[in-house]
């Protein structure tokens, strides 16, 4: 019996593609449930916070 955990993470629309490239290499199944939702809204510091940290990731590459 395999086990299943729900992973969230969070990055820009531009750097989607390579995300789910990442995710695949690594996933056991031949197709994983790999899903993006767009971003309606959301408190201002905080999406701030998820641009801020993806750009400085970005620095550190």
């Amino acid at each position: 019996m395999s086990r299943e955990i729900l992973l969230v993470l969070k990055t820009l629309e531009s750097k989607y593609p390579a995300l789910e490239s990442e995710l695949k290499k690594g996933h056991p199944y031949e197709c994983p449930e790999i899903v993006a939702w767009p971003l309606a809204g959301g408190q201002a510091a905080y999406l701030a916070w998820v641009r801020e940290s993806v750009q400085e990731s970005l620095k550190e590459e």
